[in-house]
């Protein structure tokens, strides 16, 4: 409708909800950051808006590539993670992830990288991914810079 993605949305709505007053002068696109979004794959796009990175999913990531491949690869990474595997990468939607594991202390977490430090989640470490039903993402959780990050989300939507 605003010419602000550049893709028609079939069946699908984006609701933007601008609460309190503690950005007078910005409307709600302004505060999602539409005028500097940026495709980061085929079917996402990402948008640095007033309080982090956010991504608007649509369908699959990449040609040949479906969700279900990256969901299973997920799952994939969070067994090896548990088993503390060490060095096991995958990328999600531009975010590097890579397993470690040090024997002399038993620890083991998530390094999170991205190509230019440009990611929707800033370098940093991760304890763990989980699968969160009530939000309906995958979540980094325990991560340095804040608590959890939405990675992607469970249904692929």
């Amino acid at each position: 409708m605003f010419g602000l993605i550049g893709k028609r949305l079939d069946d699908q709505s984006i609701t933007l909800v601008v609460q309190g007053t503690e950005h007078p002068g910005l409307d709600a696109e302004g505060i999602l950051g539409m005028d500097r979004a940026e495709w980061v794959t085929e079917s996402t796009i990402r948008f640095p808006a007033w309080k982090g990175m956010k991504e608007v999913h649509l369908g699959q990531s990449k040609p040949g590539h479906s969700v279900a491949d990256i969901t299973g690869d997920i799952e994939s990474f969070m067994k090896k993670a548990e088993m503390k595997e060490n060095g096991h990468t995958i990328v999600v939607n531009g975010t590097r992830l890579t397993s470690r594991y040090d024997e002399a202390t038993g620890e083991s977490w998530i390094d999170v990288t991205s190509e230019g430090e440009t990611g929707p989640i800033p370098r940093q470490q991760c304890t763990r991914i989980v699968p969160n039903e009530e939000r309906g993402y995958y979540m980094l959780e325990e991560c340095t810079h804040q608590w959890e990050y939405p990675l992607l989300p469970l249904n692929g939507e």
